[in-house]
């Protein structure tokens, strides 16, 4: 038998290229001891050797022993048993696994595409089989399957339970307490008043309606839908879910561009469609966020949000000077403020905090005043203070803000960290001495 040697990792270079009409019929060998474990065909043996190293189905003997030498870092041997045409390979299969089955073969079969060998069950292996499939769905094919249909249409229908009139009610009774909402008032397209019920699901699908479009007109929201409508009743609040419903939110307190303050609002985006108003912006005027939209103001504005916080309205933005000069007038939204002139309104809040000297042109003298000979933000209690730097002349410097600072004197604050840290001697001749 000429086998090849397959050391872990190569690929089997010797094994002979695919030829036509012709069937080669091999052995896996034990890299170990060299023992064949399995007798197989095939026209292509590089490629079939290769199926074999990654092999996780089928064979579960042959599997398991492949899996065992992967795990070591092995690689099965493949040894080339007899070179045969297409049309005599069964009878050289079927020859080579009788001659290697005393060396513990883990084919299934004979061979030559034979079926496999099977199993000789006992007697009590089958009781226990038989009883773990007992109650089984068996895997019918479509000609019993519609022989079983056909079996059973046959049959007497079978009816359901037949309830009482006096049962009959008391469930209805019951289902009506369970649904708890009533649903009344709608109008259909002839103009007739509809009785209350209980089950907007089941009046909607005997109708073809929509039941999400049918809550909304109940809701206020939409105001009809095919021909449906639903006014309001005598008292009820504009755009309310239900008269007395204690889930719906109340917005209160808005004022009309004329001065006059509305009523209680049950629905906001049916107040806003009436009116023409967006409802982003009547909210941010209900939480304090913008003073007024479309002329229309809120109560609270400016004094105070819900839940007691502070309205960021009462931020006031002065001392801005425009590059030419002028003072800017105060102002509340700094947004607003840079929107409207081109401005950045992260440059311009850093202007603002002292942080930066200038942005476009903009200032804000105010904040740099006090401010020598100290660099930095010295009006802060909480800014850190860096003390010993010396200039090139040997002139001592307290900077407050480092980064700043840097910026100004063309220097890089992290060899000036380093420099303060004591792991550099000096950087752009600046120098650093701790007071003693």
């Amino acid at each position: 038998m000429d086998s090849v040697p397959l050391p872990t990792g190569e690929t089997p270079a010797a094994l002979p290229e695919p030829q036509a009409g012709i069937i080669f019929v091999y052995a896996l060998t034990c890299p170990e001891t060299g023992q064949a474990f399995y007798v197989g065909k095939t026209n292509t043996p590089r490629t079939r050797w290769l199926a074999h190293c990654r092999r996780q189905s089928g064979n579960r003997a042959l599997v398991r022993r492949l899996n065992s030498l992967r795990e070591r870092g092995l690689k099965p041997g493949m040894a080339i048993l007899e070179t045969v045409s297409a049309a005599s390979w069964q009878e050289a299969e079927k020859r080579w696994i009788a001659h290697h089955r005393s060396e513990a073969l883990l084919n299934a079969s004979v061979g030559g595409e034979s079926g496999p060998i099977g199993i000789e069950f006992t007697e009590e292996h089958r009781r226990r089989m038989g009883e773990s499939r007992r109650g089984m769905k068996l895997n019918l094919s479509s000609e019993a399957r519609e022989a079983i249909r056909q079996r059973n249409l046959a049959r007497e229908p079978r009816r359901g339970w037949t309830h009482t009139p006096e049962a009959r009610k008391k469930i209805t009774e019951a289902n009506v307490r369970s649904a708890g909402r009533i649903w009344d008032g709608f109008i259909d397209p002839e103009g007739e008043a509809i009785a209350p019920f209980t089950n907007l699901q089941q009046f909607c699908r005997e109708r073809n309606l929509h039941g999400g479009a049918m809550h909304r007109v109940y809701c206020g929201t939409n105001h009809s839908y095919k021909g449906w409508t639903r006014p309001r009743a005598p008292g009820e609040p504009e755009g309310a879910r239900s008269v007395g419903d204690s889930h719906a939110k109340l917005w209160e307190g808005f004022v009309d561009p004329s001065g006059v303050t509305i009523g209680s609002i049950w629905n906001l985006t049916a107040f806003c469609r009436k009116y023409g108003l967006n409802k982003s912006g009547m909210m941010q005027i209900y939480h304090g966020l913008t003073a007024s939209h479309k002329g229309w103001t809120h109560l609270r504005a400016g004094i105070e949000r819900p839940g007691g916080r502070k309205s960021p309205l009462g931020k006031i933005w002065p001392g801005f000077v425009d590059p030419e000069g002028r003072e800017a007038a105060p102002f509340r939204s700094l947004k607003s403020f840079c929107k409207g002139r081109g401005l950045d309104m992260a440059a311009m809040h850093r202007v603002a905090q002292g942080k930066n000297r200038i942005h476009k042109g903009w200032t804000c003298p105010h904040m740099w005043e006090p401010r020598e000979p100290v660099w930095g933000t010295e009006h802060d209690p909480n800014a850190k203070t860096w003390e010993g730097f010396r200039r090139p002349d040997g002139q001592s410097v307290t900077v407050v803000n480092l980064r700043l600072f840097c910026r100004e004197n063309s220097l890089n604050p992290n060899s000036m960290r380093r420099l303060y840290l004591g792991t550099l001697k000096s950087h752009n001749n600046w120098t650093y001495k701790r007071a003693p």
